[in-house]
């Protein structure tokens, strides 16, 4: 059995203000029995070195050491091992408490006979936490099913051959007020490198891990919200809500806990007034249970704190953010993280993102610093040059997802025809094979466009990134967040019922093991009819904005087939009483209460005959019902009839 997470964090927070001294090199000599008032040889630092290695080295391959105790000189809790016994404890040994001893040469060390006075004196009345510290240094110890925080005290004190004098003095012996829940003091498994780390971060030296998605996101007093959290589903996650509720907003909070950056840095989100203070918390698969936290700053600077890049356990896969205006952007960690502190060594210019216009997809983007590199060729030169350089297998890859993202075989097939000049324009332009011929990609339809724009987004950010990762010497990513505002925009419905299904597919084609994480907002019941057939409810969801309390909230919806368009608009995702326009809504709610009342008025049933007459069509099944009722109250059943 094991000491539990909890009190491990407890305890290695209740360490904070003890000194050192008491943690290591007072534990190193009591380790080697130093005697009082007669000098004796001792190797003090090589004891301290081995204390060291057995109980402040949580990770045996990094140059850093932990400790949990009050830091000597700047805070710092990772500390170099090829100089920290030698240089910091030798300092407090010879300085701070040199009283303590009585010396002799380098090497001779003895107790004065009044040692535990003046060590007392030193601690200024705070003594050492026996029982947090034992925690720490025990924390990966097999205890007995039974063993009580006392045992682990005594095993303490009996460990480092501390005297009864010592126990009163200098330790603080109190275990009942410091035991967070002593029943389930223990647990079966030893605490994971995964779990430390939450409580104790990572060093220099250790690279965060890679290819996470977003777990959580928890905003408080931001934006349009009081408090929120939405917690995601590992593949598919679609968001729906009325206009003007936040979807948008909610994009944007997601883009930025990936990314660390705000996809418009000129609009990020604003604190919303109240007494909590503005925060966003996030959690990123495979990272620590605990969320990072990011506040808002009003003063001096009136913005967000910064994703400290350093103290990120986990970075996340490629993310790519398409916006409802047709812009982009890409965070890339081979781009935006692994390479940018030697960029930065070498003068080049780095980014946090790269942010795409419309224009910029199609015609390139260049970097903004002097020397005008080229970011990206652009959708009409790379789509020219992959088509003309087919030894690459590029394009053979983007033909296949086109063709993945065509409606139907049998409808509309994206397939390239070959590159043609336009009037005025010089460039070689690909074209796509339609009925009526082959058009230049820069003339097609909006919607044909914005469904080109993702499938070049998507090979040109993973071909890049792999480019990216060869330069450096690391293994490509192993995942994709992409984050849709709008998924239907432009589309024809034909389009509709097909995008998600199809962004889904694709990715396996870029990669075969690459996995993707898709958010997308949409207002169409034919993109929720869509996913019917390979909705998982293990790691899709399907989430929905909407008012509670005059609060805005989100709420996860119950998944259930439902078919057809017409009835996904009735549903909790969209909300709508019936399936019509407004005016024929209005007529049936007006002819169902009619329908229930003991003596229905006749000018109010021919009235509402009326309406029905003039906004349902001949076939629709509520004329069933309606006939019988309305000749049963003397109006005429004729739908040839003209409204009056």
């Amino acid at each position: 059995m094991y000491l539990n997470f909890e009190q491990i964090s407890d305890s290695v927070a209740k360490l904070d203000p003890i000194h050192p001294f008491f943690g290591i090199s007072f534990l190193a000599f009591k380790q080697l029995g130093l005697p009082i008032g007669e000098l004796e040889t001792v190797d003090i630092a090589n004891q301290e070195t081995s204390l060291l290695d057995i109980y402040y080295n949580p990770l045996p391959d990094s140059d850093f050491y932990y400790v949990p105790l009050r830091s000597i000189g700047p805070k710092k809790r990772w500390v170099l091992k090829r100089k920290y016994s030698d240089s910091d404890l030798q300092k407090t040994r010879t300085t701070t408490f040199s009283n303590a001893f009585k010396r002799g040469n380098k090497s001779e060390w003895a107790w004065t006979s009044d040692y535990i006075s003046k060590l007392a004196r030193l601690q200024k009345g705070l003594k050492v936490p026996a029982f947090h510290l034992a925690v720490w240094m025990f924390r990966e110890r097999d205890w007995k099913p039974q063993t009580t925080a006392e045992e682990i005290v005594t095993a303490f004190f009996d460990t480092f051959k501390i005297s009864e004098e010592e126990k009163a003095e200098l330790f603080n012996l109190d275990i009942k007020n410091n035991v967070l829940f002593e029943p389930n003091l223990l647990v079966d498994t030893p605490i994971s490198w995964r779990s430390l780390r939450e409580i104790i971060g990572f060093p220099d030296d250790v690279q965060p891990d890679i290819g996470g998605g977003i777990e959580m996101l928890k905003l408080t007093n931001v934006g349009p919200v009081k408090q929120m959290q939405i917690d995601f589903g590992d593949r598919l996650n679609i968001i729906t809500g009325d206009n003007g509720l936040g979807k948008t907003f909610l994009l944007d909070c997601v883009w930025w806990a990936l990314s660390g950056t705000w996809a418009d840095p000129a609009e990020p989100a604003q604190p919303r007034s109240g007494i909590q203070k503005p925060t966003i918390e996030f959690k990123i698969t495979g990272g620590p249970n605990k969320p990072s936290r990011v506040e808002f700053n009003k003063t001096p600077s009136y913005s967000w704190s910064s994703l400290k890049e350093k103290t990120r356990p986990v970075l996340p896969g490629i993310v790519i953010y398409v916006r409802v205006d047709g812009s982009c952007t890409i965070w890339d960690p081979a781009k935006q993280y692994w390479s940018k502190e030697l960029d930065q060594s070498q003068g080049v210019q780095t980014q946090d993102a790269i942010r795409f216009s419309q224009n910029d997809i199609w015609n390139g983007l260049s970097s903004n610093s002097n020397m005008g590199n080229k970011i990206c060729n652009g959708l009409v030169n790379d789509w020219v040059v992959w088509q003309y350089r087919q030894s690459t297998g590029t394009f053979e890859i983007f033909k296949e997802v086109l063709r993945k993202m065509s409606p139907h075989p049998n409808e509309v097939i994206l397939e390239p025809g070959e590159p043609t000049k336009i009037y005025r324009d010089d460039r070689d332009i690909p074209t796509l094979k339609l009925p009526y011929g082959e058009v230049p990609v820069i003339l097609l339809s909006a919607g044909m466009k914005r469904i080109i724009s993702i499938a070049y987004l998507l090979v040109w950010a993973w071909e890049s990134h792999k480019t990216a990762s060869s330069h450096i010497g690391r293994d490509p990513e192993s995942k994709i967040v992409l984050i849709v505002d709008e998924m239907e925009a432009h589309l024809h419905p034909r389009w509709q019922r097909v995008i998600v299904p199809a962004i889904l597919d694709v990715i396996s084609l870029l990669e075969r093991n690459l996995q993707v994480q898709l958010i997308a907002a949409t207002h169409s019941p034919l993109v929720m009819a869509s996913i019917e057939a390979g909705f998982h409810v293990d790691i899709d969801k399907l989430l929905t904005l909407d008012f509670v309390d005059r609060e805005l909230k989100i709420e996860e919806l119950n998944y259930s087939k439902h078919g057809s368009a017409d009835s996904w608009l009735t549903s909790d995702a969209f909300d709508l009483v019936r399936a019509y326009g407004v005016e024929a809504e209005r007529a049936l709610i007006d002819a169902k209460n009619l329908q229930l009342e003991d003596n229905p008025n006749h000018e109010q049933v021919r009235e509402v005959n009326s309406r029905l007459i003039k906004y349902l069509p001949d076939i629709d099944p509520f004329w069933s019902r309606w006939k019988y009722f309305a000749e049963q109250n003397g109006v005429s059943y004729d739908t040839n009839q003209t409204p009056t």
